[in-house]
């Protein structure tokens, strides 16, 4: 994440207490101009080569990709 161009956050955690007390997750922030500005080229290489996914593409996904996540369900929690 990066903030008003000029401050940035790295890492696994999530913004919320659950990922800072319990789940052992860190992030590092980053008060560099030019690792934030390399971070937000990133992001927008990333913006401009997406697609986006509407709802009924989603549901219209193929049977065998459906299965699979239904089979992996269970044990997602596990990775």
């Amino acid at each position: 994440m990066t903030v008003d161009r000029c401050i940035a956050s790295v890492g696994s955690a999530n913004l919320n207490t659950r990922s800072v007390a319990l789940d052992e997750e860190i992030n590092a922030v980053v008060i560099d101009d030019e690792v934030v500005a390399e971070l937000d080229a990133h992001f927008e290489d990333d913006l401009e080569r997406s697609v986006r996914i509407e709802p009924g593409r989603w549901e219209r996904r193929p049977i065998w990709q459906r299965t699979a996540e239904r089979v992996v369900t269970p044990v997602r929690r596990l990775f």
